[in-house]
């Protein structure tokens, strides 16, 4: 119960206890309009007498100074309802200047009012009940002063929302060679993207950055190759966006359809992250001098351990240099098909009978079309498909394979080779032909390939253990050198 303001006695009751209930709001139409009114309550009179009463209050602001109010004082129209009847029944009304603290003797003039409104400016008042906030749990919401000495609500910053992006995100399983496009899609309100990516395939996923959704409008576009993942350990980073729109490609770059594609993307607060959780880090100086990549004076270099298990190292010799003559030799073939998608190797061999174009695909995704005349080439490519569109030439195509700890350099010894006998592999194969032909031979790891030779002196990087018996026509003779 409420106590009824001083000087105020409500229909008879002597200034008794009371509930009072403030509804009323301004539609835009300057006139107050009711609510609600309370549900009854019980107001016993000074005579004993039970009523039951309800209140509603209308406030006004003065606008002129006049008999028990100034300009700009509130005042409250409080109305008196019986609620013993049905419907309510109209008792009384009292005027009570709030800002006074006092009661009218009569209403004020309606030209000295105006209801009060959302849109009416502040009003003053004095004397005003403290009140305590408080959440849905009824806990206190505290405040502090700050450094200006006013006082503020304290606040916390809540937990991070990401926003997971359908646009971008997939599930559906991709055929060799396939590609799955994300649609565009604004993130000018993305601070940062968080990616996470399980397959069981190697592929190349594709960030781009846009000004708008247009996609002629690519700003920025980065890729990453990804080797097939296991449960536990998947492609997971993150990247500050700094373009309006964006978009993310994947594309399947594995021999066989995944079973296991998931790639999630979402738009949220996240620092930018590698797949080791630290921080990705691009060097442009060393003490606050530009950074020179090369032999340069030791402050201006980064210090570098070499490694002692590479191509053409040794624990006495651990860098490689280029033009050495250090150099993969080549221990395996796989013949391919035009149109299947294989394992990259170190190169790719060519035999071309009849001139045309040859399109290839690289180990990161990327093609390109390569012009071939009749004849022999071993091209140092990493291809993982020869693909059907584009390609024109009639031609046999092989991948050629090595391994780590095979390389040539200066040759320093040879061993003259019979045809149909296995020798031990070698570095490379010296051919000494008097007449063009085919050779077969077999590699170390056991497979067998065909190679055209010309008239002449021909050196392979091939680690041979045979010239197979049935090599004609080719008219020659064979040196395992290494």
């Amino acid at each position: 119960m409420a106590t009824s303001p001083p000087g105020v006695n409500y229909a008879g009751t002597g200034g008794q206890n009371v509930d009072v209930v403030v509804a009323a709001f301004d539609n835009g139409s300057g006139v107050p309009q009711i609510v609600s009114v309370a549900n009854p309550f019980p107001v016993t009179s000074a005579g004993g007498a039970s009523a039951n009463r309800s209140f509603v209050y209308l406030p006004y602001k003065a606008t002129a100074t006049a008999t028990g109010y100034n300009t700009g004082d509130l005042i409250q129209q409080i109305e008196e309802y019986n609620t013993a009847t049905t419907p309510s029944t109209y008792v009384d009304t009292i005027w009570r200047n709030v800002t006074q603290e006092t009661t009218l003797a009569g209403a004020p003039l309606a030209a000295n009012i105006v209801p009060v409104s959302a849109t009416a400016s502040a009003v003053s008042i004095t004397n005003a009940p403290n009140v305590k906030l408080q959440d849905g749990l009824g806990n206190v919401i505290n405040s502090l002063f700050n450094a200006s000495g006013d006082q503020e609500l304290l606040t916390a910053t809540g937990a991070t929302n990401f926003t997971v992006s359908t646009n971008n995100s997939t599930v559906v399983q991709l055929a060799a060679s396939a590609t799955f496009t994300g649609v565009i899609e604004n993130a000018f309100n993305a601070p940062s993207v968080s990616v996470l990516l399980a397959c069981d395939q190697p592929g190349i996923l594709t960030f781009n950055q846009y000004i708008t959704t247009s996609a002629g409008t690519i700003c920025n576009s980065v890729s990453y190759p990804t080797p097939a993942t296991t449960a536990g350990n998947c492609f997971t980073q993150s990247w500050v966006v700094n373009g309006n729109d964006v978009n993310f490609t994947f594309k399947n770059t594995g021999a066989s359809t995944t079973t296991t594609l998931n790639l999630n993307v979402a738009y949220g607060n996240i620092l930018p992250a590698t797949s080791l959780l630290n921080l990705p880090v691009a060097i442009r100086e060393i003490n606050g001098k530009a950074l020179n990549i090369g032999q340069q004076a030791s402050a201006n270099s980064l210090p570098v351990v070499l490694s002692t298990d590479g191509p053409g190292s040794s624990a006495s010799s651990p860098v490689y240099v280029s033009g050495s003559g250090s150099s993969p030799v080549i221990t395996g073939f796989t013949a391919m098909t035009v149109g299947t998608t294989y394992s990259s190797g170190i190169a790719l061999q060519i035999i071309c009978t009849i001139a045309g174009s040859v399109n290839i695909q690289l180990l990161n995704g990327t093609t390109f079309s390569l012009a071939v005349s009749p004849g022999y080439y071993l091209l140092p490519y990493a291809v993982t498909q020869i693909v059907t569109s584009g390609t024109t030439a009639t031609a046999t195509y092989g991948n050629m394979a090595s391994t780590a700890s095979s390389t040539s350099s200066s040759f320093s010894s040879s061993v003259p080779m019979t045809l149909g006998t296995v020798y031990s592999a070698a570095s490379a194969l010296q051919v000494q032909c008097t007449i063009a032909g085919n050779v077969t031979i077999t590699l170390a790891n056991a497979t067998t390939m065909v190679i055209p030779v010309p008239v002449g002196y021909s050196l392979f990087p091939f680690s041979v253990t045979e010239v197979a018996t049935a090599s004609g026509p080719a008219t020659a003779t064979y040196t395992n050198l290494s």
